[in-house]
């Protein structure tokens, strides 16, 4: 019978029937095995293991534990542009919630990282309505709502599940460990979990993603961790953008917020999932024009930011230039204008702007600790020196910090004299040249000391203290009316 072509499995085989077949099979067609979901053989895996496209070779997904409920379809692309899309027009901060969520399976294609916003204010400014309506475009959003108040591997397992999609993380004054959320602030962006080792030896094979994220809050992540006594590294602020976010201001036939939010919010619960998927058919039929469209709108961004801007807007600028490249490329499901668009997201980043600023996050931190402590010891620790170096009072029972020039013949502008120790205090915590650069920057050093031995300090006079020890020369900040 062999002889024939019959295929036999001798006795010691029959309880490996499975490695027999597999051994003797046909094995010209090769599948790919994953349990990451995004982009993989030119198709998409959504969390519940849908595949969008054609993958070649195919793909067999093997993680369907998190999104096999939530991410269903209901109601038709149609509906939701009537029943949602139409309703958003003009609110900026609700078309920026749906331009974070279509962002998120560009990001692979662009090589671009991870970023997230941040919408906070008040409560009953339609924050936990647009982390809603951003929700419908990929499922249910009852279903994928996600919280801040969980731990940092739980977080990261979340992110990782949702590999080349979006995850929203509602009411950040609901975490309760501190130190976890400044950690899970930075980690989640960082695209890369942390590693663990194995029992038997060697680590545990790397756990990686890449995400969009919308969180909501009634305060914003700097100012909620300083609440509790804690600072945030800058990088965590460039990753994900804090944005004050306004009450709607277009409301078309609902004489309320609250009316035209509840309907909103109804609507969602009908009209989901559809426009992810035709969002990512459109990709998959035009990467090459989603590239080209982003490197056109970054470069309108790049013209667009102050001459003056530090390294790290110029970073969130490109994410802002990801954003417009998602809700101008997806005109054609939201229905909303070329211009419609580009104004929603420069309103956006203005209001990003005017709380950030043009200086590094790490810039400004110190320029407002050491102005702060300025402004608190210019009249107590100071000595005033008046014309003629006619000196006033030493500071009662305080250690003098140096001397506080006021203006006269011969200074023009008020300054002060600090002694370095003092200096050194003022600014501890923080690297000497970090803290000279900054200050410079911001015109309170002068700026003629820079190259000396001892960069912006110099003698000073012997009519105040014969043995001219080094000060620095420190000025007032100035602001802008």
């Amino acid at each position: 019978m062999q002889n024939y072509g019959l295929k036999m499995t001798n006795e010691s085989y029959i309880n490996k029937l499975a490695d027999h077949f597999h051994h003797n099979g046909n094995h010209e067609i090769k599948w790919t095995i994953t349990d990451l979901t995004g982009w993989k053989n030119g198709a998409y895996i959504l969390p519940s293991g849908e595949v969008i496209g054609e993958a070649n070779p195919p793909v067999l997904f093997t993680n369907q534990d998190d999104g096999s409920n939530a991410y269903k379809t209901a109601g038709t692309v149609e509906s939701w542009q009537q029943e949602i899309a139409a309703y958003l027009r003009n609110n900026a901060f609700m078309m920026l919630a749906v331009a974070c969520s279509l962002a998120s399976p560009l990001l692979r294609i662009i090589n671009a990282k991870s970023f997230g916003v941040h919408l906070y204010n008040d409560s009953s400014k339609g924050k936990t309505t647009s982390l809603n309506i951003a929700n419908s475009i990929w499922g249910n959003p009852e279903d994928l709502d996600q919280k801040w108040n969980q731990t940092p591997v739980a977080m990261m397992n979340n992110a990782q599940s949702r590999n080349d999609n979006f995850l929203t993380l509602d009411e950040i004054g609901q975490c309760k460990n501190f130190d976890d959320l400044e950690q899970t602030a930075y980690l989640l962006f960082n695209e890369t979990g942390r590693t663990r080792g194995k029992k038997e030896g060697g680590n545990q094979q790397l756990a990686k993603w890449k995400i969009t994220a919308l969180s909501t809050g009634e305060i914003d992540l700097e100012g909620f961790l300083q609440t509790k006594g804690r600072n945030i590294q800058a990088g965590s602020l460039v990753r994900l953008l804090n944005i004050p976010m306004e009450e709607p201001s277009q409301l078309f036939h609902f004489k309320t917020a609250k009316a035209h939010a509840d309907h909103l919010n109804e609507a969602v619960q009908c009209n989901y999932g559809t426009i992810g998927r035709k969002w990512l058919d459109f990709i998959i039929a035009n990467k090459s024009e989603v590239k080209t469209a982003f490197s056109h709108y970054r470069s309108l961004w790049l013209e667009r930011i102050p001459k003056d801007a530090d390294s790290q807007v110029q970073r969130v600028v490109n994410n802002f230039a990801i954003l417009e490249t998602a809700l101008q490329l997806a005109g054609f499901l939201t229905t909303w204008t070329e211009e419609e668009n580009r104004e929603a997201i420069i309103k956006c980043f203005n209001r990003w702007l005017a709380i950030f600023g043009t200086r590094s996050k790490e810039e400004s931190n110190i320029i407002e600790q050491f102005n702060g402590w300025l402004l608190q010891a210019q009249h107590s620790d100071f000595i005033e020196v008046h014309a003629d170096f006619k000196q006033g009072l030493k500071p009662s029972g305080r250690i003098t910090a140096g001397y506080k020039m006021l203006v006269s013949a011969d200074n023009e502008k008020e300054h002060f004299l600090i002694y370095p120790s003092v200096f050194k205090e003022a600014t501890k915590g923080r690297a000497r040249e970090v803290c000279l650069r900054a200050l410079a920057n911001a015109k309170m050093l002068d700026s003629s000391l820079e190259h000396k031995r001892d960069p912006y300090q110099k003698k000073i006079s012997a009519k105040l203290e014969k043995n001219r020890p080094l000060c620095y020369i420190v000025y007032h900040l100035e602001t802008e009316e």
